[in-house]
């Protein structure tokens, strides 16, 4: 009988435990280490953005400091706003999944403006939707988007992977 060589299994445990690693790290990191106002600037700037933009689409729109002034309602840019918890998500993906370190630089590179353009797009329809359907846009925001954008991380992952990840040279090693 000739030695087989054993079989590589497929490395979803070691994925699933280098993403929860990667996710409750970088939270963990800014939940006890972090002041609160440490991402302030971020959220800030985020809900300057969204009025700017709601104004230029003629949605008479305010901001002051993190809170959004808008027709029929009022918002205060939080730290999930930001899209930074999508974009640690997305990352920890990057850093989890068995790929050189160029596919996980050009991922990051795609995948981050491409978050952080789909949740200003995302704040801009929910100012409109709060401006002009005032009704469903705690619903919105509380579930569709929600959905949503954890579909559109998805997304952005297995796109990573189909589009940069398999197209590595096989020779390479991966990290």
């Amino acid at each position: 009988m000739g030695h087989q060589q054993a079989e590589r299994p497929f490395p979803l445990f070691r994925i699933a435990t280098l993403f929860a690693a990667s996710v409750l790290g970088v939270h963990l990191v800014y939940w006890l280490f972090l002041p609160a106002r440490f991402f302030y600037p971020l959220q800030e700037a985020t809900a300057h953005v969204v009025t700017l933009l709601l104004n230029l689409l003629g949605v008479s729109a305010s901001c002051s400091g993190i809170m959004v002034n808008l027709p029929h309602g009022r918002w205060e840019i939080a730290m999930e706003c930001t899209a930074l918890s999508a974009v640690i998500v997305f990352l920890s993906f990057l850093i989890a999944y068995p790929s050189l370190a160029r596919s996980k630089l050009v991922g990051a590179l795609f995948g981050i403006p491409l978050l952080l353009f789909a949740n200003m797009l995302r704040l801009l329809l929910l100012g409109l939707t709060t401006a002009h359907l005032p009704k469903i846009a705690n619903y919105l925001h509380d579930y569709v988007w929600q959905v949503g954008f954890l579909i559109l991380v998805a997304v952005c992952w297995v796109a990573w992977i189909d589009l940069v990840v398999k197209r590595e040279r096989p020779t390479e090693i991966p990290v």
